[in-house]
């Protein structure tokens, strides 16, 4: 395997392995605040810096408010978003498949 497919299956891993954010996410992307999802803040406050780091989401201050920061979700987060939802999807649709399709893998270098 090479080292870039290494990294993204990584990445990947820790996606699923950092506590809410795949919840964080769909929050964010159902135009929900992150601070919906049933955990504490410092949990959520992890997940959004992971998928900061990942390009899945942004934050900037908020303006007139030193403290608090506005998260957004990126182009990139959405496609995630929409993947992770078609994943999903075909799990609950084909529950023995192989899940072999045509679709490129995401790209998470």
């Amino acid at each position: 395997m090479s080292s870039r497919r290494m990294n993204a299956l990584t990445k990947a891993l820790d996606l699923i392995h950092t506590p809410h954010a795949l919840e964080v996410l769909g929050a964010l992307n159902e135009g929900r605040s992150p601070y919906d999802v049933d955990a504490d803040p410092e949990t959520i406050n992890r997940a959004v810096a992971f998928l900061r780091d990942l390009g899945a989401v942004a934050t900037a201050p908020r303006p007139l408010e030193d403290s608090a920061h506005v998260t957004t979700v990126t182009d990139r987060g959405r496609a995630l978003y929409q993947r992770l939802v078609e994943i999903e999807t075909s799990a609950q649709l084909n529950p023995t498949s192989s899940g072999s399709g045509a679709r490129q893998p995401l790209d998470f270098a």
